[in-house]
């Protein structure tokens, strides 16, 4: 199991997504399964070089909770991105940034799929990792892909697959190192997630 980070301080800034029964939101009203795709904010940032701030998160506030079953693995795939740099980058590790919990949390893989306009099918957070949508075909290995600038590219959609053996775990924010010009940068998009084992079948809290 891959050994999770802990900051001291962090931005809270994620998307709102819609809910549905097994999870809870501060967000907007539910769709589809745990979460529906929300429109993509567009925030005014100008083309630069290269930095530690090029990834810039595309998402609207929310928070979640959600309880999980026995060897289930969730597909969190609330976190969206753009390059605002002039300049593509590889992606060299993803991992979730942990308020609390961290044993019994694992993360069972890491995918990404290149949202190509505002109407293009989103993931979302589902009980299903990697969930069976037609945005499948779209999707590769994070680890290794290419991000280029968002003049060749609108957005990505990360989508990160976790599975909690025992505990409560609060994820907030996801940490991506990645590697452009020959050199390493690593930055926190926020995030707010909080994911346990299911307490009774209709739990719908941690």
């Amino acid at each position: 199991m891959r050994k999770l980070a802990r900051p001291t301080a962090f931005a809270m800034t994620v998307l709102a997504l819609g809910m549905t029964s097994g999870c809870t939101t501060t967000g907007e009203p539910p769709a589809d399964d745990i979460t529906a795709s929300a429109p993509m904010t567009t925030p005014a940032t100008a083309s630069r070089p290269i930095d530690a701030d090029a990834l810039v998160s595309l998402e609207r506030k929310a928070a979640y909770e959600i309880p999980t079953r026995n060897q289930e693995v969730i597909a969190d795939g609330a976190v969206v991105f753009k390059n605002s740099s002039d300049t593509a980058i590889r992606i060299k590790q993803v991992e979730p940034v942990l308020g609390s919990g961290g044993n019994g949390l694992e993360v069972v893989g890491t995918k990404i799929a290149p949202l190509r306009n505002a109407s293009d099918e989103r993931v979302g957070i589902r009980r299903q990792f990697p969930p069976s949508r037609s945005v499948a075909d779209r999707w590769q290995d994070a680890v290794g892909a290419m991000i280029e600038p968002e003049s060749a590219a609108s957005a990505y959609e990360l989508i990160i697959g976790f599975s909690v053996q025992t505990g409560t775990h609060r994820i907030t924010a996801i940490r991506i190192e990645f590697e452009a010009d020959g050199l390493v940068f690593h930055t926190d998009l926020s995030h707010d997630l909080t994911l346990c084992r299911m307490a009774t079948p209709s739990s719908t809290a941690c």
